[in-house]
Formats: C-alpha cells, structure tokens, sequence
C-alpha cells in the first residue's frame, strides 16, 4: 500500500469484509448494516484508490463481484501486522505492572463502567 494513501475504518471494514471472498454491494451493506448508497460509496472510493476490482459475475452478468486487488490485500496486511505490533507493545509495557497496581487499574475500570452504564441506561 502506497504511504500516501488514506483508509478510514469503514474502508478498511470492507476490505477484511471482502479480502478472501468476492461480494456484492447488497452484501457489504447487510453485513456492515449500512445503506446500498453507502456501501456503494464505500466501493467507489476504494475502487479509485486501486485497492477493489469489479467484475460481473459469470452465470448472472447484472451481478457485479467485488474483489480486492493487491494493493487491498496489501493494505489489509500492513493494518493486521500493526494491529499486532502494537497489541505486543501494550503487553509489554504492562507486563511491567506490579499486582499492586494492576489492582488499582481494576478498581478503576470497574467503577468506570459502573459509571458509563448508569449514564447510558
């Protein structure tokens, strides 16, 4: 993938939707529960940025298939392997926590979400 070019999550959602496995518009949108119009614009801006190809199906040629081409793949790539460089620098610097600690972040984070469902209810 070029340095230069930008992917917003729902981008990179389409690209891992469909990265394996060719797909229509209609299923993009049911899956990611978003409009045909907004997937659709989704696949247009991905098209232009060469990171998805259409092709039309062959036993039903109104079908149009979507595939990532190698720069999507290489896109998807270079996401999953930051993804876990940056899972294993988060381990790391908290493997350096004391249970002391960790005890505290806990406490924390439980209150935290005490709060936060209170909020939401």
């Amino acid at each position: 993938m070029s340095d230069t070019t930008k992917l917003y999550p729902a981008e990179m959602q389409v690209l891992c939707l469909i990265i394996n496995n060719e797909s229509t518009v209609t299923d993009i949108a049911a899956t990611l529960s978003i409009t045909k119009s907004a997937a659709s614009q989704l696949v247009k801006r991905l098209c232009s940025k060469n990171m998805l190809e259409k092709h039309r199906e062959e036993e039903n040629e109104r079908t149009v298939l979507l595939s990532c081409t190698d720069n999507g793949r290489s896109a998807v790539n270079d996401f999953f392997n930051n993804q876990t460089q940056a899972f294993g620098e988060m381990v790391q610097a908290f493997s350096t926590v004391s249970s002391a600690e960790m005890d505290t972040i806990r406490v924390f984070l439980n209150r935290l979400e005490i709060m936060l469902d209170k909020k939401l209810q």
